[in-house]
């Protein structure tokens, strides 16, 4: 603790009823670590900070200082004894945090992975299943059924006598389906 701090609850012995004490340092505790946490942002002039800044951290400063404005504002009301809920500050940090939420959803957006569409493509097709191509045939096993020898004319009546078969059994089948 900081001697201020000590001092500080010496004359909070004095003066503050005991029940709420420990608010009170709790409270002042808190005021000691924002002025630490802004000291750095309140030693350089506003601008020099946004120069170096990117947008994005510019839109996050902004929004940052005017929500710890307006929430110094709304404790000092609420400390006084105001009504907060129907305060237009209230309006002003839910405001506020929408456009926090924004910034927020823009910075994840940003942080998404995005689509290599290239590597997708390359990635599909080596997936994707690709028939081998024929391995070549021997044809000393079996000869090829086209030319002009004797395997084209028994490969014709082939076919020929299973058109017949396959016509003859599917007139059967009709004549069963008509009686």
């Amino acid at each position: 603790m900081s001697t201020s701090l000590v001092e500080s609850d010496k004359k909070m012995d004095l003066k503050i009823p005991h029940e709420i004490q420990d608010r009170v340092k709790n409270f002042h505790e808190s005021i000691i670590n924002i002025e630490t946490i802004m000291k750095p942002m309140l030693s350089k002039p506003h601008n020099d900070l946004h120069e170096k800044l990117l947008p994005i951290e510019k839109a996050k400063m902004d929004l940052m200082v005017a929500y710890t404005v307006n929430s110094m504002f709304w404790m000092f009301l609420n400390a006084s004894g105001e009504n907060t809920k129907e305060h237009p500050v209230k309006q002003e940090l839910e405001r506020l945090r929408g456009y926090m939420h924004k910034v927020k959803q823009i910075v994840d957006k940003e942080k998404a992975a995005r689509l290599d569409k290239d590597a997708a493509k390359r990635f599909v097709k080596h997936a994707l299943w690709e028939p081998k191509p024929a391995a070549p045939v021997d044809t000393s096993i079996n000869p090829p059924i086209s030319g002009n020898g004797r395997n084209t004319s028994q490969a014709k009546r082939s076919l020929a006598d299973n058109m017949q078969q396959s016509s003859k059994k599917q007139r059967q089948d009709d004549s069963m389906k008509t009686s």
